[in-house]
């Protein structure tokens, strides 16, 4: 009779916890909120408890496009265009053709959200001079040219808040547009990025370089593939680094490198990582005399804490409002350190590249690419040649979440479609687009 009454109360906690994680898979913001504007033990609590959100959202929907990909041709035929670069030695998709990764990726692009392309026009001078630039492998393939467009802005300056612009870009959300925002909030922006560091993405130096000279760019995710990988000092042997979020290089200097051109973020993403990873050594992003710091404007936030760095201020309004810039980004010349992207760059981005099933979904408002994915896709628009480091692979589960941490697994949310973004990239590197960093497990 014990024994009864014991598996029954069981059987009851259980049906509770269920019953919890599918009501808590509804409130949309709990992922994406995970460990933004808490102290640190209600981050980690919060994003220890992710995972079960998340499984009770599978549970509650239909699997996407993504997940459903028809199996592909085992085709062994090679890449038409010539790489910039030696391929990695090992490639888990070895056994696929070019044309049915094309294909896969094709069948896993959902509608793009959007009812137009209205994006301001404007000559992308990045990356022209280079013989054997990406550009001209992406303009030698049908895929690709159709994909990719070199006559969008990349960067946001001040020439580009106008009037006529506040109008056309407030039909788009954030961070595609400045929809719910206001005027006032975008001229004190317009007056912050006024500089000519604002406008382009290399200095001087780089940009009159020898005139065929080709810019060579590291892209350097937070992937568990690194951790003991031994990578690191070929990538900073690229021109240029670019890294994301918890962007760990201490101690770890041997598999990921200690240079950082350019540091990718948002506001919220910037504070979640200093939550969630403070405990392993990031206390702020990468401080340097050559680091820049891009802000991927996913709301409001961005904007103010975007002017309050040029103007040397704390921050005026907003989430974070009273927080100090140099908090993030050092005191030494902050103001032309600063750069944001442009709001019709990431619609772009997310149209052509990366419209996932989720915009299909009640959770599209949550979507957009990962900020990697745009820090990869960006460098994919400024340099002629992209080494990828650290991305998600097709065995990424014979790797941790992070290199940093090797007890946590990579988990799928629903606020980016990472299985999307593993398809690009291998579509991309099949095409000898760039270079994408594989191996068959963590201990080869």
């Amino acid at each position: 009779m014990k024994n009864a009454w014991l598996r029954a109360f069981v059987l009851v906690c259980v049906l509770v916890l269920l019953l919890l994680v599918f009501y808590v898979a509804q409130d949309q913001g709990w992922t994406e909120s995970c460990g933004r504007g808490h102290s640190e033990w209600v981050a980690r609590s919060r994003c220890t408890l992710a995972p079960l959100v998340t499984w009770g959202r599978i549970l509650s929907t239909k699997p996407t496009g993504t997940d459903a990909a028809a199996a592909v041709d085992p085709s062994t035929a090679e890449p038409a265009a010539a790489a910039a670069a030696t391929p990695t030695a090992w490639d888990p998709d070895r056994g696929e053709s070019v044309d049915a990764t094309v294909k896969e990726w094709l069948r896993a692009k959902g509608k793009s959200g959007d009812d137009d392309d209205d994006y301001r026009l404007e000559a992308n001078k990045f990356a022209a001079n280079c013989g054997r630039s990406l550009r001209g492998v992406t303009a030698a393939d049908q895929t690709l040219k159709s994909v990719f467009r070199f006559d969008l802005p990349v960067l946001l300056w001040s020439d580009h808040i106008t009037a006529g612009e506040f109008e056309r870009l407030s039909n788009y959300r954030t961070p595609y547009g400045w929809k719910g925002m206001n005027w006032t909030d975008l001229e004190e922006a317009k007056e912050a990025l006024g500089r000519p560091e604002h406008r382009e993405m290399f200095d001087v130096a780089t940009r009159e370089r020898e005139p065929t000279a080709c810019v060579r760019c590291a892209v350097v995710g937070n992937g568990g593939i690194l951790a003991g990988s031994g990578k690191g000092e070929e990538i900073d042997a690229h021109d240029h680094v670019f890294r994301v979020n918890g962007a760990i290089t201490a101690n770890f200097e041997k598999d990921v490198g200690t240079r950082t051109s350019f540091y990718f973020f948002s506001t919220n993403t910037l504070a979640n990582s200093m939550a969630a990873y403070k405990h392993f050594g990031f206390k702020h992003p990468p401080w340097s005399k050559e680091t820049r710091y891009v802000f991927v404007p996913c709301g409001h936030q961005d904007y103010y804490m975007v002017t309050a760095a040029v103007k040397g201020v704390s921050v005026s309004k907003g989430p974070n409002k009273y927080q100090s810039p140099p908090t993030y980004f050092g005191k030494e010349d902050v103001e032309k350190k600063v750069k944001m992207l442009h709001p019709d760059f990431l619609r772009y981005l997310k149209n052509n590249f990366l419209p996932s099933t989720i915009l299909q979904t009640r959770f599209k408002e949550l979507y957009r690419p990962s900020t990697g994915a745009i820090a990869l896709l960006t460098a994919l628009h400024t340099c002629d040649q992209v080494s990828a480091y650290g991305f998600i692979t097709s065995n990424y589960n014979s790797f941790p979440d992070h290199y940093f941490d090797p007890i946590q697994q990579l988990i799928f949310y629903v606020n980016h479609d990472m299985n999307f973004e593993r398809i690009l990239w291998k579509m991309l590197r099949k095409l000898r687009v760039m270079t994408l960093y594989q191996r068959r497990t963590a201990k080869d």
